[in-house]
């Protein structure tokens, strides 16, 4: 076909037509073809190499225990859903205040107010912290006035 000619038209267009057939047919199958599944589920070890940047297992325990992740615990194994952890990576959501609130409600209730305390404690230490945060801020702005 690199010289095209009145007499080896006919070949050539032959030639074109079936190629545009079989990209036809091959689109064809493509599109029939099971997309991968979002709702597939992986395990800990699965997540760890599906992550970009393949986070320890430790890691992702933290994750968990943090509810920093979704996912689901069955039976002693967590589990993972691929379409979530797509969304989570994506988005890089934090939660709402809401949401918060109602996953502390779930946990209080969960231990029957074990947490409690912890939380206490939590809270002063953190109000601890802002108030030296504010005194520090206060130091810095006055040295920077004189």
């Amino acid at each position: 076909m690199e010289n095209l000619t009145l007499e080896t038209l006919p070949k050539a267009f032959t030639f074109l037509t079936n190629e545009v057939i079989e990209i036809k047919r091959m689109l064809l199958k493509k599109s029939n073809e099971q997309p991968a599944d979002p709702d597939r589920w992986f395990d800990l070890n699965e997540l760890c190499n599906y992550l970009p940047d393949k986070p320890a297992r430790a890691t992702v325990y933290r994750w968990v225990r943090q509810c920093a992740i979704p996912h689901c615990k069955g039976v002693k194994k967590l589990r993972f859903l691929k379409s979530e952890i797509d969304l989570w990576q994506k988005t890089g959501r934090r939660k709402t205040v809401s949401e918060l609130s109602s996953e502390a409600a779930a946990c209080l209730k969960k231990r029957d107010g074990k947490a409690l305390p912890m939380i206490v404690k939590y809270c002063f230490s953190a109000l601890k912290f802002l108030i030296q945060l504010g005194k520090l801020i206060q130091l810095i702005s006055q040295y920077f006035m004189n």
